[in-house]
C-alpha cells in the first residue's frame, strides 16, 4: 500500500518515497522501486533558451548538453578578453625600458669610479632602474589580471550551456526554445543506475535487520527475475505515528532493464539462500 500526502497549498497527491509494511507472508514485504535520485536541474544565470538538445525519456549522461541558452554578449565578452589578453605590448615595452636603465646605470657607475660624474647622477640612474623594474612589475600583474578576466568570461560563456549533473533518465521537461529562464528549474534527471529500494517494516522487526543483510526483490513487471539485493542503510528510530522503520536498499541495474516506478515485494533471506539464489540467477544467463 503506497503512502500518499497532499502538498501545501496544491492539493495535488505526492507519492511517499516509502511504502507502508505490508507482509505478504511471514517474510516478505510490499515495497517500490525508486530512481536513486531525482535532481531537479537549474541555472546560475538567466537568458533565452536558444536550443533544446534533449527530450523527455531521452536518456543522458554526466555532462551531457541538455539546453543551450542564447550566448552573444558572452561570445563577444570572451573575444574582447581573449583579444585583452593576448597584447604584450606593455611588457615589451617595460622591459625595453628596464634594459636601458641598466646600461645607464653600468655606464654612470663607471664614470663614477673616474669621478667624472657627481654622487647625485649615481643615485638617479638607481632610481631610473628601480622604477623600471616596478613599472615592469606593474605590467606583468595587470596581465595576470586581463588572464583571469578571459578566464571569467569562459566560465561565463560555458554557464549558458546547461549540463546534466547526474547520469540519468529525463522525466521532465519544464522549458522550450524561446522562453525566458532565469532561477527555476529546467528539467527533471532522475539517475536509474543504481535503483534504491525503500521499504519500511513494522516496529516488531527492530533490530532483526542490519546492514549488509541480504534480500530478494521480486519487480511485479513481468520480464524482471528476481534479484538479490542487501540492506544498505536502517533507521535507528521508530515512527513514532506508524510505530515503522526504514529500511533502504540498493539495486544496481547497468543494463537499465529494471524499470523504476513499479511495485514490489521483498524477502529478507538467510545468507546461504542469497548465495544460492544468485547462482541461480548466474546459470541462467
Amino acid at each position: 500500500m503506497v503512502v500518499c500526502f497532499y502538498a501545501g497549498g496544491t492539493g495535488a497527491p505526492v507519492i511517499a518515497a516509502t511504502t507502508i509494511a505490508d507482509p505478504i507472508d511471514d517474510k516478505g514485504f510490499e515495497c517500490l522501486i525508486e530512481p536513486n535520485v531525482v535532481t531537479a536541474v537549474g541555472t546560475a544565470v538567466q537568458g533565452i533558451v536558444r536550443r533544446v538538445d534533449v527530450q523527455r525519456g531521452d536518456y543522458v549522461e554526466r555532462g551531457a548538453a541538455l539546453i543551450v541558452l542564447d550566448a552573444k554578449d558572452q561570445v563577444l565578452n570572451l573575444e574582447l578578453a581573449t583579444k585583452r589578453a593576448s597584447m604584450k605590448s606593455e611588457i615589451a615595452a617595460h622591459e625595453a625600458e628596464v634594459t636601458l636603465a641598466k646600461l645607464n646605470l653600468d655606464r654612470v657607475k663607471s664614470l663614477r669610479t673616474d669621478e667624472m660624474v657627481p654622487k647625485q647622477v649615481l643615485d638617479e640612474a638607481v632610481a631610473t632602474l628601480q622604477l623600471a623594474n616596478s613599472a615592469r612589475q606593474q605590467a606583468r600583474d595587470n596581465q595576470a589580471l586581463l588572464d583571469i578576466e578571459r578566464d571569467r568570461a569562459r566560465v561565463q560563456l560555458e554557464h549558458m550551456i546547461i549540463r546534466s549533473p547526474i547520469s540519468g533518465l529525463v522525466t521532465e521537461q519544464v522549458v522550450y526554445e524561446g522562453e525566458f529562464v532565469r532561477d527555476q528549474p529546467l528539467m527533471r534527471i532522475s539517475q536509474i543506475d543504481p535503483l534504491r529500494v525503500d521499504v519500511v517494516l513494522p516496529g516488531t522487526m527492530f533490530g532483526t535487520v542490519e546492514v549488509g543483510d541480504p534480500v530478494e526483490v521480486y519487480p511485479e513487471i513481468p520480464g524482471n527475475e528476481r534479484l538479490i539485493s542487501e540492506v544498505e542503510r536502517v533507521d535507528r528510530f521508530l515512527d513514532p505515528r506508524s510505530g515503522t522503520f526504514n529500511v533502504l536498499l540498493r539495486l544496481p541495474n547497468a543494463d537499465l532493464s529494471i524499470i523504476s516506478g513499479q511495485n514490489c515485494f521483498v524477502e529478507f533471506l538467510e545468507p546461504a539462500d542469497a548465495a544460492l539464489h544468485q547462482a541461480e540467477n548466474e546459470d541462467e544467463h
